[in-house]
């Protein structure tokens, strides 16, 4: 070794401190790396939850909504059936539900998926009595508001959903939603042929 130092011209104290060069790069490249990806992480983190609470303020708006509509309905304040097809188009989930549930990942984007299908076929149902002209009976106010009490319940879950996924309160109880699929169950499987239980 100390043949090999002569001819090269290095002295110990110069080869050690290569060495701990050496070592002190390899070290801090672990450490910055480790430290990215730390931030990196913590960083979706903020993302996901910024993400849910920009997606659950407009989700749990467009519930109340349903529900008010279910109200009017109840009190025959629904109007005709022109009428009532305007209040469901009126039904409006913003662009940015669809780029928030995306962030939450597939289920939550299912979810609000789910919601805005329904709501479709809500409508293309209401449009199709309505041109056909079909004689109203006395259980359409009630099918419609069955309908309307799926889609709030569709609603209020994927809001419970997005917040579950990043650790939020969820917002409803288990007798709140029981409730709603209980009024859903009346008329709901007209609209939507699904299995009852992936209602919601």
């Amino acid at each position: 070794m100390g043949e090999w130092l002569a001819a090269s011209g290095l002295t110990a104290a110069q080869v050690i401190s290569f060495f701990v060069t050496i070592a002190v790069a390899y070290l801090s490249a672990r450490f910055g790396a480790s430290e990215s990806r730390r931030q990196y992480k913590e960083k979706a983190e903020i993302d996901k939850r910024q993400a849910a609470a920009d997606l659950i303020h407009p989700l749990l708006a467009f519930a109340l909504q349903c529900d008010r509509y279910i109200s009017d309905i109840y009190i025959d304040q629904a109007g005709t059936p022109a009428d009532r097809l305007k209040m469901v188009e009126n039904l409006q989930l913003s662009a940015d539900c669809s780029r928030n549930a995306a962030v939450l990942g597939g289920d939550v984007t299912a979810r609000v998926l789910k919601i805005q299908v329904l709501k479709t076929q809500i409508e293309n149902s209401l449009r199709l009595g309505f041109n056909v002209g079909s004689i109203e009976d006395r259980d359409s106010l009630a099918r419609l508001a069955s309908w309307l009490s799926l889609l709030e319940l569709r609603t209020r879950y994927a809001a419970d959903l997005a917040a579950k996924t990043t650790g939020l309160p969820v917002s409803h109880t288990e007798k709140e939603l029981d409730q709603l699929l209980k009024a859903a169950m009346r008329y709901g499987s007209e609209i939507d042929s699904g299995d009852i239980e992936r209602w919601h």
